[in-house]
Order: structure tokens, then C-alpha cells, then sequence
């Protein structure tokens, strides 16, 4: 098993009171190598800004694994737009060491309104 490893990707835009809303939702796999650990979703929007999206612990997934999940909503303003399309990619701290699931180094790629990718 990978150290860290995407489950789910949701990529949704709602309308909520006449007004969109953009939900990023991320779920993933985790060894748990320690218990004190970081683990994050690093994803670009439309813009190609890069963020940093802290997840948390959601629960256990048997032998030595846990599930961690990192959620964030966006609504459009006067100063910024929806994030639209993003690319993204998994980090996971652990004793001094990151590990990443980057898709085997091409990202991984989610269309804005997508709904679900599941891996």
C-alpha cells in the first residue's frame, strides 16, 4: 500500500439562495506510519494559484489505516471567481518524511461541476 493514496475527489458547483457555491472535496487513504502527522490536498484553480487544504482525521480503515478527508466551499465575490477546474495532488508528514500521490507525477485533474472521481 502507498503511504498516501486518493479514495475520492469531488469537484461540485451548487446554486444556494440564488448564489453558486463551489465544494472541493478530498478523501484519502492514509498509513498510519505515527500518530502525529500532516496530511493536506495541495490544488490549483483556473488561476493557477497553488493552496494548501489541511485535512483531518475521519476514521479508522482497518489494519494500520485511516481515512482523512479535507473539504473547503467557495462562493464568487467582487475580488474572485470560483476555482473552476483544478488540478490537484496528496501530501502526507510523517516523521520527517513526505509522501505524495501525484498520479505517478502528472496531478490529477478534476472539471469544475464533475461531480465525483473515484480511484
Amino acid at each position: 500500500m502507498k503511504a498516501i493514496q486518493l479514495l475520492q475527489a469531488r469537484n461540485t458547483i451548487s446554486r444556494q439562495k440564488q448564489r453558486l457555491c463551489q465544494e472541493l472535496v478530498f478523501v484519502m487513504l492514509v498509513e498510519n506510519i505515527a500518530f502525529d502527522k500532516l496530511v493536506e490536498a495541495h490544488w490549483s484553480g483556473e488561476d493557477k494559484v497553488w493552496h494548501t487544504l489541511r485535512a483531518e482525521y475521519h476514521s479508522s480503515a482497518g489494519a494500520n489505516r485511516e481515512l482523512w478527508r479535507a473539504h473547503a466551499s467557495f462562493n464568487p465575490s467582487d475580488d474572485a471567481s470560483l476555482p473552476g477546474d483544478i488540478e490537484f495532488a496528496l501530501r502526507y508528514r510523517v516523521l520527517g518524511e513526505d509522501y505524495w500521490d501525484t498520479n505517478e507525477s502528472r496531478n490529477y485533474f478534476s472539471n469544475a461541476h464533475s461531480g465525483v472521481l473515484l480511484e
